[in-house]
């Protein structure tokens, strides 16, 4: 269940913006009982990467004492609530423009010595990390995990974000189980699959994301099965050691079931993002740097529990007759910057989905036949074939 604190908001001018002073709005995951929010530490970023969706970047940073602020008085709040994870997560922009506010904001969380565990993490790309970086992030793993945000091979990194150097056995090193973000643009997606294969020969984790905001046309689904079933057919063929990549192991039950829409990542539900000011929204996508000020959704006019009609509403009537409406990826945030609404998809994006679906189902049937059904997966067997039938695989 979700327990939703009193929207209690003051505000203090103080030469550095708006700062929340107790008690700000959060909402917490009472069954997990992890308390997490983010921090939008910098407003910028060094690249500019093809398919960006952040449109209204600045040199805004958060200043170290906000940050300290809005940490102590989160974590006050887990602690009140009786949570058993404390979960931070730095944002950007470039995250790693203002290392210095996540230095001393996992150092002082580190120092507290709380009741609950303590995690913190940051998503890069991985050019601004200096020797000195390095070092401090090899001493504090334990708590600050960090993933690279990396499109492939050489190929797909210049063509999509940088020819800047970044030094990738150090992450995989130090931070083997975050893996790789690899973002898929129109242009990379005709060797997605040599991109994949580069980085899994180099022992990486890959988790696939399709570039948002792209005219994808049928081309491009035929394009993308192809490449998916290249990914596939090598990994059944080998069955080596490495892990498949998610794409490919993603849960198929919820594919044909009926409509029980309800956001992916569950971001403007369970956490709250302080923007470099120190102002909440329900998500970064809703703050300035994605859409600018205009188009901003505070947290206290984002109620999730309401029917959010005044954002557009939470479901889209195009997906109701859909198979995969429970399957595919549902976020407002992505929705209102898209389409303008929070419940309508871009619809764009359905065709691309559907490969993906039938990639996996293929995927997840033929994983199967190899291994043996057995009791423990016999559901998952079912789901698979199912998904298969429904996206259209033939008998």
């Amino acid at each position: 269940m979700l327990y939703y604190g009193k929207l209690n908001l003051r505000w203090r001018a103080d030469g550095i913006g708006k700062v929340p002073m107790p008690s700000a709005l959060y909402a917490t995951n009472m069954k997990h009982k992890v308390h997490a929010l983010t921090l939008i530490v910098a407003k910028g970023c060094n690249l500019f990467c093809t398919y960006c969706y952040e449109c209204h970047k600045s040199n805004e940073m958060m200043p170290c004492d906000v940050a300290l602020r809005i940490v102590a008085h989160e974590l006050l709040a887990a602690e009140r609530e009786g949570s058993s994870t404390f979960r931070v997560t730095f944002m950007g922009g470039e995250p790693f423009l203002n290392f210095d506010v996540i230095k001393i904001v996992v150092e002082w969380l580190i120092s507290q010595d709380a009741p609950i565990k303590i995690e913190a993490y940051a998503t890069t790309n991985g050019t601004l990390i200096t020797e000195e970086i390095k070092k401090w992030l090899v001493a504090h793993r334990d708590v600050f995990k960090v993933q690279l945000s990396y499109d492939g091979g050489d190929w797909q990194q210049r063509t999509n974000r940088t020819d800047k150097q970044v030094d990738l056995d150090f992450f995989l090193k130090t931070f083997p189980l975050q893996g790789l973000h690899m973002t898929v643009s129109k242009a990379t997606l005709p060797k997605l699959a040599q991109g994949v294969f580069e980085m899994l020969d180099k022992g990486a984790r890959c988790s696939i994301n399709l570039a948002i905001g792209v005219d994808w046309t049928d081309d491009d689904a035929k394009m993308y099965l192809r490449e998916l079933r290249i990914i596939a057919n090598r990994y059944l063929q080998q069955f080596s050691e490495s892990e498949p990549i998610s794409t490919l192991t993603k849960s198929l039950g919820l594919i044909g079931e009926k409509p029980l829409v309800k956001p992916s990542c569950r971001e403007c539900v369970d956490f709250a993002c302080y923007d470099a000011d120190g102002t909440i929204y329900p998500c970064h996508l809703f703050s300035p740097i994605v859409g600018g000020y205009n188009r901003v959704i505070s947290m206290s006019a984002f109620e999730c529990d309401d029917t959010m009609k005044q954002f557009g509403c939470k479901d889209d009537p195009y997906c109701a007759d859909c198979p995969l409406c429970n399957w595919c990826p549902t976020c407002y945030g992505f929705n209102y910057l898209l389409t303008g609404s929070t419940g309508t998809k871009d619809h764009r994006v359905c065709k691309m989905m559907f490969a993906q679906a039938l990639a996996a189902s293929e995927f997840q049937v033929r994983y199967y036949r190899h291994m043996g059904v057995t009791q423990e997966n016999a559901s998952k067997v079912k789901s698979a074939i199912r998904a298969y039938r429904l996206c259209g695989g033939k008998s």
